[in-house]
């Protein structure tokens, strides 16, 4: 019982639907078309055209299922995105395609950040490994280990291969 009442509301909001877009159709066709296309800005003409083919274009569609074929394989599915394309280039010439947001993204700030940070301990590290990881003041016994031991990290790391640094990321150069 539950299925064929929603059965029947779809069959009366598509026999409505149908109604509507019969009801367009015959106030477009009530006059010439080169009258009605000839008194449109030229914005207007651009959409008057993509709006024929696009609605051309989504019967059709509509059309191919009600009779059971897919149409998302058919050529017309083509022909309907390339229509949607220029109803973009349309919005994007009128100024209302979208616009960036003016809202930061966290995450891309967050890889930024961490980014900086890690550059940043990476060359206290170093700093570290070059006086030997301890801090003693100078002229110590501990100062001519150190002094030692830092020759030697030196020397491995000539030998080693290092790999180049990356610049720092700076968000308000272009």
């Amino acid at each position: 019982m539950e299925k064929t009442s929603k059965t029947q509301k779809a069959g009366a909001a598509l026999t409505h639907r149908v109604d509507r877009v019969e009801e367009h159709i015959n106030l477009l066709l009530s006059q010439p078309l080169s009258e009605v296309y000839s008194k449109l800005p030229h914005n207007k003409k651009a959409q008057f055209q993509v709006l024929m083919a696009f609605s051309l274009n989504t019967l059709f569609h509509t059309y191919m299922k009600t009779q059971g074929s897919v149409p998302n394989n058919h050529l017309s599915m083509g022909q309907l995105e390339r229509v949607q394309k220029y109803i973009g280039k349309i919005k994007h010439a009128e100024g209302k395609a979208t616009k960036p947001s003016m809202q930061v993204n966290k995450d891309a700030a967050g890889r930024f950040i961490r980014a900086a940070i890690a550059d940043d301990q990476a060359d206290e590290k170093d700093i570290q490994t070059s006086s030997g990881g301890k801090r003693s003041h100078p002229g110590s016994s501990n100062d001519r280990d150190d002094h030692k031991r830092s020759r030697k990290d030196e020397e491995e790391r000539k030998d080693t291969p290092r790999k180049p640094r990356r610049e720092r990321m700076d968000p308000f150069k272009s």
